[in-house]
């Protein structure tokens, strides 16, 4: 299976980025194939221009930059997305990335009942989100369920994947190298569930 790897952390010895290689690690000694990519490491420019959204609708060749990422989701069968939670949701360059990547006329187009259509049907995915905050708090605010039902609905199926599962790792900022730990084997075991 070609498996792609995208994390979001300006911290590149952070806590997503152990996430994001555990994936790797576990993904190449399993035979499959492995694309990594991190959005800050890369400088992915996420401020979408009037030109390039006219575009997208137009049917124009979108950026190269662009063009490179849709070549990697289009070459990969599972897609891992890796980030921490800012303001309650994604932090603002995986939210550009959607906003540029996952464009009219390669992700989605409208059909003639002006309904989208997912182009993208058939790939999965799955969005490990870190967070500060307890699972207590997340989860009786609403607020996990609330990035999960965005993320599951408004973007990804939106598009035609399917999200198989999305995963919060609490607290990470205040627990210690024994519990991080225990969440990167928890997180591993992932890759033997859902990446076949």
């Amino acid at each position: 299976m070609k498996t792609l790897l995208i994390g979001a952390h300006p911290n590149f010895s952070s806590f997503n980025a152990a996430l994001r290689d555990a994936f790797a690690d576990r993904l190449l000694a399993a035979g499959h194939e492995v694309k990594q990519t991190d959005l800050y490491e890369k400088s992915f420019q996420p401020v979408i221009s009037y030109e390039e959204l006219i575009g997208s609708f137009q049917g124009c060749e979108p950026p190269a930059d662009v063009a490179k990422e849709h070549d990697d989701i289009r070459w990969a069968d599972f897609i891992i997305f890796i980030y921490p939670t800012w303001w309650m949701g994604m932090p603002a360059i995986m939210k550009g990335y959607i906003d540029r990547v996952l464009s009219n006329n390669y992700a989605y187009r409208y059909g003639d009942s002006g309904r989208p259509v997912g182009l993208l049907t058939g790939k999965k995915a799955l969005i490990v989100q870190t967070a500060g905050g307890s699972e207590y708090y997340l989860m009786n605010s609403g607020l996990e369920q609330a990035m999960k039902l965005i993320t599951k609905e408004g973007i990804f199926g939106f598009c035609g994947i399917d999200v198989v599962e999305h995963l919060f790792l609490y607290q990470v900022n205040k627990v210690d190298d024994i519990a991080r730990m225990m969440m990167l084997e928890q997180t591993a075991e992932l890759i033997s569930e859902h990446v076949r």
